[in-house]
């Protein structure tokens, strides 16, 4: 993980040390600061924006669907997600008031 803006703000680089995504075969785990996070992918590449549905299988809210866009180019992978409101969001970017949160991932080789 390499950043994130949630609704419009800076989330503190110190929150963000050691969290790894790892995507796998429509499967996706993260260890957050609260616990393992992982679950289901569902993928739409026809999309404009691409949509992603993430089902939360373990962790904390463990059977939400959490309803994202994406973008991703070369080792850069740009997520927005909606995780309160439900909505899925429109653009990459996480304004003030939106609720949304963007995150950037960059790949380790």
């Amino acid at each position: 993980m390499q950043s994130v803006e949630a609704d419009g703000k800076a989330v503190d680089p110190g929150e963000l040390k050691d969290q790894e995504l790892t995507i796998t075969d429509g499967r996706y785990s993260v260890m957050t600061k609260d616990g393992p996070d992982a679950g289901t992918l569902k993928l739409d590449e026809a999309q404009n924006p691409r949509t992603m549905d993430a089902t939360r299988t373990e962790g904390f809210e463990a059977g939400k669907v959490v309803k994202a866009i994406y973008k991703l180019e070369g080792d850069t992978l740009l997520l927005c997600v909606a995780p309160e409101r439900g909505e899925r969001p429109t653009e990459l970017v996480a304004k003030e008031g939106s609720g949304w949160v963007l995150i950037t991932y960059q790949r380790q080789r």
